[in-house]
């Protein structure tokens, strides 16, 4: 284990650090909320894990060679903004996590035969915007928000060079899609 925020911590900042090199979480966020992580260096750790920990922001990161960038588990209302996710097996995976920012991130390379640029899972009423998500197994997945109300909303993002560009499954819909921009994507979109 790299860095760990847990039992309550709230206002702390995460600024600056290099983890390398854990097989292990290279950081820890457990019921905490209201921290700041941003302008980390990390790379080649299993996870950088999110439980439990409403309303914290994680930007300007760079993460790199890791499994899962960002794991998001009951994790509402949080800020995932400008990070640099590279070579990772996943981007940014969010379960159960509603109200969701996630914006102007650079996803590149997680072509693990389940990688994603960013998934949501169970998440509702979350904003995907202005990202760039390229050369990955699927750019975006998205299950359907457990109440078609609670939105999902990619605005203006770039989907270029994955095998698919966004994968939208579940039978009840609840996505909305404006400006987005397809490139070079073996299936642009695929629906389920």
């Amino acid at each position: 284990l790299g860095i760990a925020l847990l039992g309550g911590t709230s206002g702390a900042s995460v600024h600056g650090n290099t983890v390398a090199g854990s097989s292990g979480e290279g950081l820890r966020v457990e019921g905490s909320n209201h921290n700041r992580i941003e302008d980390n260096d990390i790379a080649q750790i299993r996870d950088i894990t999110v439980t439990n920990s409403p309303l914290n922001r994680f930007t300007g990161n760079t993460i790199k060679d890791s499994r899962r960038a960002f794991h998001l588990l009951f994790s509402h209302r949080s800020l995932v903004d400008r990070n640099h996710l590279e070579k990772n097996s996943t981007g940014i995976i969010a379960l159960n996590s509603d109200g969701l920012i996630i914006r102007n991130n650079r996803v590149m390379h997680a072509m693990d035969a389940s990688g994603a640029g960013i998934a949501l899972k169970e998440t509702s009423a979350a904003l995907v915007e202005n990202n760039e998500i390229v050369h990955c197994a699927h750019g975006i997945m998205a299950d359907s928000p457990m109440d078609p109300i609670n939105r999902i909303v990619f605005l203006d993002n770039l989907v270029a060079h994955n095998i698919t560009g966004v994968y939208f499954y579940g039978a009840k819909g609840g996505h909305i899609a404006i400006g987005n921009t397809f490139r070079g994507n073996l299936w642009p979109v695929t629906i389920i």
